[in-house]
Order: C-alpha cells, then structure tokens, then sequence
C-alpha cells in the first residue's frame, strides 16, 4: 500500500460490515423486494498476492426474526460471500454473481420502519405526496404538524425586530437617515409598535 493509499484510508476510513449487524438491499427489478441479512462472522485468507476478506451471512425474511434466532440457530444455513470495496464502503453479492444481482453494502443497515406512538401518518394521499399506500416508509409518511397562528406571530414578531435591529445599527454609524430609511421600514417600524401595543 501507498503512501498515498495509507493517509486516504486514514482521512476516509471505510465503512465496514460489522458482526452481528443487520443489513438490507433492494432487488433491481423490483422495489418492493427486500433481501435481509444478518453477518454471523467475517473471516480472512492471505494468498501469495493479497488478503481475501469474506462475510458470512444469513438470509432471514425480516430484521425482527433475525434478532429473535438464537445463536446455534444464525449459525445454520450461512453463505459465505468474498467481501469487496467500493469507494470506501464494503460490499458482496449475497445471491452470488448474475446479470441484476443484489449488492449488498456495509452503509445500508436495516433500520427499524414502525409507526411511532402519538405521530400521525398519511395511509393514502394524492399523487406526489408520501404516503404508506404510495410505497413511502412510515418515517416518509409523516404528516407534521402545521404551525399554530400563535408560533407563526411569534415567528414574524421576531423576524421583524432582527430587520429593525439591523435598520438602527444602520443609522448609528451613518448609513442611511431617520427621514429616508429603505423601503417598507417604517412601515414595518409601526406595524411592530401597534402590536406591541396591543
């Protein structure tokens, strides 16, 4: 390895699979197709070239039932996949090596897609927008909740003091004069003095 190669790995460390980890990929002809895998172990073998890393994996058809076997039973039915590296991340074709096959990367770990308790989320919804029914993930389909009236006054109340702070810090080195401020600031300046006489 470089001089060159060494402080690259140093500055951009790469992203590795980890042991015990969860991982997921998408089929390529289908969206809505999703490989889980679970790396049991990683083992390596030095040749006279190089060193081969691999990763052991094993197949499951959710992250939940992966994290429920015992250990003798991720132990069963591994595949053992020839790990390589691309731009600094970790990958391997679990199904093996075939035109449109999965590649599973060490940046792609499962993550837990449940609805959160007390959130709300758009079952349906028009073209365009995320929503479960559209393909989108619960985290996607979250509706946030719009603004109260009392947040946005707030809002604009202190957007409107910034712009006269701004305004008199203007004036007090000399730019600008009371009687000829920019556009709107007295305006703003009165809008402001009636609510807050209000």
């Amino acid at each position: 390895m470089s001089t060159e190669e060494i402080f690259k790995t140093i500055n951009n460390p790469i992203k590795r699979f980890k042991v015990g980890s969860n991982y997921e990929v998408r089929s390529a002809g289908d969206h809505n197709c999703i490989y889980y895998y679970r790396v049991v172990k990683r083992t390596s073998v030095s040749d006279q070239t190089r060193r081969v890393h691999s990763v052991w994996l094993k197949e499951g058809r959710s992250p939940e039932w992966l994290d429920s076997l015992t250990t003798e039973q991720r132990s069963h039915d591994v595949t053992r996949r020839k790990i390589d590296t691309f731009q600094n991340v970790e990958t391997c074709f679990p199904e093996g090596k075939y035109s449109m096959a999965p590649i599973l990367k060490a940046d792609s770990p499962c993550v837990r897609d449940e609805p959160e308790q007390g959130k709300t989320y758009a079952l349906t919804g028009a073209k365009g927008t995320p929503n479960i029914a559209a393909g989108n993930n619960w985290a996607e389909s979250e509706v946030k909740p719009e603004r109260t009236v009392k947040e946005m006054y707030h809002f604009l109340f202190t957007a409107a003091h910034l712009v006269l702070d701004g305004a008199d810090k203007a004036l007090s080195v000399g730019i600008g004069s009371p009687g000829h401020e920019p556009k709107g600031i007295e305006e703003l300046r009165a809008a402001v003095a009636a609510l807050e006489g209000k």
